[in-house]
């Protein structure tokens, strides 16, 4: 025969069937936000994927980084997809909960985009930015040149309006070659580029001054994945020698 419960009992069974209901909404809803999956991407913010460095890549392991956009924990995850040599976009992760960070390993040589998407509480944002790097595995990579040393502009100063800089043998592992100019050794411009190696001596011919004004010039030295530190700093002043008239010699008639 069952017992009629106290008032204290029904108390604390009371107190129990509240916080025991009270669990169950909240385990069901987080249950049904995980795996309630919508396509409102009105109010999850996409996240951004960080430039991919190195590029290009040379050990076939490759990490990308994106911003944090959702809380990380249990309800809101990252999905990473990537594409190889612009083919069909793949998942590659849908589990990064703990991150915003994903290191893809094992990678054969190719062209590799990245995007990434959050999902907050059973929402999707829109895709982020793609990002792109080369995997170049046991390819030689030749390294960025040397600065090229420049000879002194000669004659020096400048007479006739026409200054040559000369560029000597160049340097290794240059492509080519960016000469700039300034009237003021501070504000330099692109003059010329050079696109090819110099194997002798290579004049450039500079008409474009003033007289009475001291140029300068230095030059970058290009390779195929970087560029060298400008070059030694060589001037010139302009002075146009202007042959004077001869003198006008008066006739004497006695």
């Amino acid at each position: 025969m069952l017992k009629k419960l106290s008032k204290s009992n029904k108390r604390i069974l009371l107190v129990f069937v509240f916080i025991f209901g009270f669990i169950s909404i909240y385990l069901i809803g987080s249950f049904v936000g995980t795996w309630t999956i919508s396509d409102d991407t009105s109010n999850v913010p996409s996240p951004t994927i960080e430039p991919i460095s190195p590029n290009p890549n040379i050990d076939g392991i490759v990490t990308i980084r994106w911003t944090k956009t959702v809380p990380l924990d249990m309800r809101n995850i990252y999905e990473l997809y990537r594409s190889k040599d612009n083919g069909a976009w793949i998942l590659v992760d849908d589990n990064t909960r703990w991150g915003t960070a994903y290191k893809d390993e094992n990678l054969a040589n190719g062209i590799y985009s990245y995007k990434v998407r959050a999902r907050e509480a059973g929402v999707f944002s829109g895709y982020s930015n793609i990002r792109t790097v080369s995997v170049e595995q046991y390819i030689f990579i030749p390294i960025d040149p040397v600065a090229l040393t420049l000879p002194l502009i000669v004659p020096n100063p400048d007479t006739d309006g026409h200054i040559q800089l000369k560029l000597t043998n160049g340097v290794p592992n240059a492509i080519g070659y960016d000469i700039y100019k300034s009237s003021d050794d501070i504000n330099y411009v692109l003059l010329h580029s050079i696109n090819t190696q110099i194997t002798t001596v290579w004049t450039h011919h500079d008409s474009a001054v003033e007289d009475g004004k001291t140029y300068y010039y230095k030059v970058i030295s290009r390779g195929v994945y970087g560029n060298s530190d400008f070059s030694n700093t060589v001037s010139v002043k302009v002075q146009i020698y202007v042959i004077p008239n001869p003198p006008i010699l008066s006739t004497f008639n006695p």
